[in-house]
């Protein structure tokens, strides 16, 4: 009967420290997509950097919401030093000529790295 009830409590015991070690995970995965969710809310628009050096666009900026090359033309107001590839942007278009070829330019009014 003593091997018996360790046996139980041994089973038990590791099927919860188990369960708790899994929901740890799922926790930081709907945390993420809260984060997404809120910037999403408060009007950001996941951006994506790259450098250009062939054109006169120095740096592009793609949008995941539209299929189109941006040219953030007053992005040095808000980076200084090396540039984050992943981003947070809030932009308006300008009535502007465009300075490149592949890309329209535009105008940031908030960033935050992603």
């Amino acid at each position: 009967m003593t091997l018996t009830f360790k046996t139980i409590v041994s089973i038990a015991l590791i099927t919860f420290l188990n369960s708790c070690g899994t929901s740890k995970s799922t926790d930081n995965t709907s945390s993420s997509q809260m984060d997404v969710t809120e910037m999403k809310n408060k009007g950001y628009s996941e951006g994506t950097l790259t450098t250009n050096k062939n054109s006169g666009c120095p740096v592009i900026l793609n949008v995941s919401e539209i299929k189109d090359n941006l040219d953030p033309i007053n992005l040095s107001d808000f980076m200084k030093g090396e540039l984050p590839q992943k981003v947070w942007v809030k932009y308006s278009s300008m009535r502007m000529a465009n300075r490149c070829d592949s890309a329209r330019p535009v105008s940031i009014t908030e960033i935050v790295e992603r």
